[in-house]
């Protein structure tokens, strides 16, 4: 009895589990192989974008620099205006094309979504009310 048992157990491993590693073998690897970068100019492209970067980037620094609440609401208004700087000399997504006030615009928006004080369908319905006067 031992030895069917012992066989059976060799011949599962022969029979199932050695195929499914090769399997996820060659998976692996060329998941590897058709890696993708991450493109910074999609996190600029909306304001929900923008305030996803604003996020990630207020986490980190969060973590780094040890702060909690109200210096934690700042650094992510900072973020946002810094952020929203960038993406204006470099011209990325929204910012194309923009005049300078569209930084201010856009930081805050950001900023007010990122700490929690407006949804983004609020913040967007503003923005489509400011826009066509701006322009």
């Amino acid at each position: 009895m031992k030895k069917l048992i012992c066989f059976l157990m060799i011949a599962f491993v022969a029979f199932v589990i050695s195929p499914m590693v090769a399997m996820a073998e060659t998976v692996a690897s060329a998941a590897v192989e058709n890696s993708t970068s991450i493109d910074i100019a999609s996190y600029f492209a909306t304001v929900p974008g923008l305030v996803s970067l604003v996020i990630i980037v207020t986490q980190f620094l969060k973590k780094l620099l040890k702060t909690e609440g109200v210096k934690t609401q700042i650094l992510s208004w900072i973020i946002a205006l810094a952020l929203s700087c960038v993406g204006y000399f470099l011209q990325l997504g929204i910012f194309v094309g923009a005049a300078w006030y569209w930084i201010i615009i856009y930081a805050a928006a950001a900023g007010l979504i990122a700490n929690g004080i407006a949804t983004k369908h609020v913040v967007e319905a503003v923005l489509n009310l400011i826009k066509p006067k701006l322009t």
